[in-house]
């Protein structure tokens, strides 16, 4: 016993990174929520097996277990019993990397992400005058500077339609260039007062101008503590969210219920990013005016929310978004 012991504690200090993750991820309750996702995402509660290994109890496991997990016997040839598919795929996220096969270290790093911040893009604060027309953000999730604006979106409770411009994109990174004469990021248009605009601390005193109180909080204001805390964010997520996957694009716009602090609404939102798929960012930060149209929609207060009028498909849960993206425009 005591050389078990012995062996565990060395375990725990010879990662001490790994050991620090899985902590922090018991902390926060996220023990559970792999193991949930673990089965939905692998075999689920029910596992096939061909007929033979069912029926014949003496046969080799290994011969058996092989063919459960990746094919399904078609029968022998000239067979008239009915064929069976010939394999079995389990979902697979593109262009996740290993954040994608595991949900813990994609949920802990997301929440690091949002602590980085230090509560930007939390809350809504004080609201001016309401566009008549959602603001256009070209961007990409990874950037730290986009990062700044989403905050800045979510804080003054403003819609706005995404135009995703990963890394090695192709489907909005020249539109951006053509209007602009570059391809720099964050890009707003104003579709109501026809102001376009780079670098991101003029686009947020832009949008405090015309749509707050006139300036921004401490924690959107021009300065180092704001770059440095939302690079470090950036950092957490390992490059997630910065670079385009092969896709499919929809014919009517998504909608996308989210917050910008939000670590699980962050993770939809590198999957609609990586495809390149467009959408309607609906901010609901705490002390949303926007909640109540939100909970009479979804029937709970619960983010992220994905409605996709292509399907009439409408869903909470990041993994089950991811998963749909991936399958239907993937």
């Amino acid at each position: 016993m005591f050389n078990k012991l012995q062996l565990a504690w060395r375990n725990v200090w010879r990662n001490r990174r790994r050991t620090g993750l899985t902590v922090a991820a018991m902390a926060a309750g996220l023990h559970e929520r792999e193991i949930e996702d673990s089965v939905r995402l692998a075999s689920g509660h029910v596992a096939p097996y061909a007929p033979e290994c069912l029926e014949r109890a003496d046969s080799s496991a290994s011969s058996c277990s092989t063919r459960s997990r990746g094919r399904w016997d078609t029968g022998s040839p000239g067979s008239s019993s009915e064929k069976r598919p010939a394999t079995m795929s389990r979902p697979q996220i593109r262009g996740r990397g290993d954040l994608g096969m595991n949900r813990v270290l994609n949920s802990v790093t997301s929440f690091a992400a949002t602590l980085s911040r230090l509560g930007a893009g939390l809350a809504v604060g004080e609201i001016g005058p309401r566009p008549a027309r959602p603001l256009e953000l070209y961007e990409f999730e990874a950037c730290p500077y986009c990062r700044k604006v989403r905050d800045a979106l979510t804080t003054l409770d403003l819609q706005a339609k995404i135009h995703p411009c990963p890394k090695g994109g192709t489907r909005f990174r020249p539109e951006v260039k053509r209007r602009g004469g570059k391809e720099m990021f964050p890009f707003l248009v104003d579709p109501n007062t026809g102001k376009e605009m780079y670098e991101s601390d003029d686009i947020i005193e832009y949008l405090f101008e015309n749509y707050g109180r006139g300036s921004a909080p401490f924690l959107l204001r021009k300065g180092l503590a704001n770059d440095a805390t939302s690079m470090l964010a950036s950092g957490w997520r390992l490059g997630v969210g910065a670079r385009a996957v092969p896709s499919r694009q929809p014919d009517q716009l998504l909608e996308l219920y989210s917050f910008e602090a939000s670590p699980f609404c962050r993770i939809a939102r590198e999957a609609l990013c990586e495809l390149e798929i467009p959408y309607l960012l609906h901010n609901v930060g705490k002390g949303s005016p926007s909640r109540d149209a939100f909970v009479t929609r979804s029937g709970k207060m619960m983010v992220p929310y994905l409605a996709d009028p292509n399907t009439g498909q409408e869903m909470f849960e990041s993994a089950d978004i991811v998963r749909y993206l991936e399958q239907t425009y993937g």
